[in-house]
């Protein structure tokens, strides 16, 4: 029996199936390279972005220095809008504005200072538990969704700045992205590091500002010995002039 010849249409079908195999597996693969490039592409923002956390601490003379660091770092790696820090005030009741990188870099407008509490910045440091959404149009905490709609901002992240359950402030960020879960991550995973350098860098100004005062006072106390024993020079220096005073006149008497 001879073997049935292979027409040019079931050849022609034969190639046309390999030929999209091949493309099949070749795009899988393009897939796959893109996959893994944003992966280390993330991988290395977040290296970035923890080490210009580190840095900060060292690099910075001030504490509002510091976190003027961190929230450019934050804006530069995370590709967000802009991000804020506030910093808890002394007596334990305000938030206060420290930085702010972005579209908006001042800190005395405002917002300059949130009583705990209120707004949702407030609302955060209250509850010391962090507010996320990838839909403002439908969060109830966003007040101005005129200006988030005219600004394209369809995101909120806010954290509470916490270590050793001591709460130290807050950050906050509006992107014109969605969030994924690795940005939140990422947030979720610096802001203990920047509650800590928050707390070491006030530990840091309040030694510098107590050496200064002690400085200060040992200086003072200094000047105020060194007037004394000139003091009391001049004192022996009067008491043997009259002294010898006395003895000459007791000599011509």
């Amino acid at each position: 029996m001879k073997p049935s010849k292979i027409t040019i249409e079931e050849l022609l079908d034969s190639r046309t199936l390999e030929l999209e195999n091949k493309i099949r597996e070749l795009n899988f693969e393009i897939e796959e390279r893109r996959r893994v490039e944003e992966v280390l592409n993330r991988q290395n923002c977040i290296l970035a972005l923890n080490e210009n956390i580190a840095s900060s601490y060292t690099k910075s003379s001030s504490l509002q220095n510091m976190l003027k660091k961190c929230v450019e770092a934050m804006v530069k790696h995370l590709d967000v809008v802009f991000t804020r820090i506030w910093t808890l005030s002394k007596d334990g009741g305000m938030l206060e504005l420290q930085a702010s990188a972005g579209m908006y870099t001042h800190i005395n407008g405002p917002h300059s200072r949130v009583p705990i509490g209120n707004l949702k910045i407030g609302l955060i440091a209250l509850k010391r538990e962090p507010h996320l959404t990838n839909c403002i149009d439908d969060d109830p905490r966003i007040n101005d969704k005129e200006w988030a709609k005219r600004e394209r901002i369809v995101a909120f992240a806010g954290y509470p700045l916490i270590t050793e359950d001591k709460l130290a402030g807050v950050i906050a960020m509006f992107s014109r992205r969605t969030l994924t879960n690795d940005v939140i991550k990422t947030i979720a995973s610096v802001a203990p590091e920047i509650a800590l350098i928050i707390e070491r860098k006030k530990s840091d100004e309040l030694l510098k500002n107590l050496n200064e005062s002690l400085e200060k006072r040992v200086n003072e106390r200094t000047q105020e010995l060194a007037k004394i024993n000139e003091e009391l020079l001049q004192s022996e220096k009067l008491k043997a002039l009259g002294i010898m005073t006395s003895g000459v006149a007791h000599e011509f008497n």
